[in-house]
């Protein structure tokens, strides 16, 4: 399955550079880092904004496999940000956490 994600940031602030880094982890972790990754800086490309819906920054945006789905903020609970995006089944998530070996 082939993953594409848009993360919109505005400028070079510390909240984007975690952004990018835990969208990186999250490739690596849940997409084999197969992801096709777009960056793109509203400070740049300020209309972009208004066509992609965009009120908050940083927001990432799930672009495929459908359906589409937005995370915003700095994407620090991976996990979480994970199974909002369906990276990762919520069902089976619990059972495994709650598994003692």
């Amino acid at each position: 399955m082939t993953f594409h994600f848009q993360l919109y940031i505005v400028g070079e602030h510390y909240h984007n550079q975690v952004a990018i880094s835990n969208l990186q982890n999250l490739n690596k972790l849940y997409c084999q880092n197969q992801a096709k990754i777009e960056v793109i800086d509203l400070a740049k490309y300020p209309e972009i904004a208004i066509k992609a819906r965009v009120m908050a920054t940083p927001t990432l945006v799930k672009v495929k496999p459908s359906p589409m789905q937005r995370v915003i903020g700095d994407l620090s609970d991976i996990e979480k940000v994970a199974i909002r995006l369906g990276l990762l089944n919520t069902h089976s998530h619990i059972l495994n956490s709650n598994s003692s070996y």
